[in-house]
């Protein structure tokens, strides 16, 4: 997650107003083996590290990533449904 101060650390003076929010999207899967399928399918970083893996390797961290997805599941069972927060900001530069 992102924070108030990185910003101001990457745009500094160049800002005239900054508003920033928490905010948080829920990610929905019918299930942890379906969240892994599509993260190894359409995500770039998890593409690649599976991608250097061998049969064992990619079988070790689809697993994984399965209970990671159960870790943070809010369902309790079934589908899954893992909160992600994120900072949303709006930066005004100035002229």
């Amino acid at each position: 997650m992102g924070t108030e101060e990185h910003l101001s650390q990457l745009f500094g003076a160049a800002v005239a107003d900054a508003r920033s929010m928490r905010r948080t999207f829920t990610l929905r899967f019918t299930s942890p083996e379906d969240f892994v399928a599509d993260y190894r399918s359409f995500y770039g970083p998890i593409l690649k590290a599976f991608a250097a893996l061998d049969e064992a390797g990619q079988a070790a961290l689809a697993a994984d990533l399965a209970r990671l997805a159960q870790r943070w599941d809010r369902n309790g069972g079934g589908s899954i449904a893992i909160p992600a927060t994120y900072l949303e900001s709006i930066l005004i530069l100035r002229p």
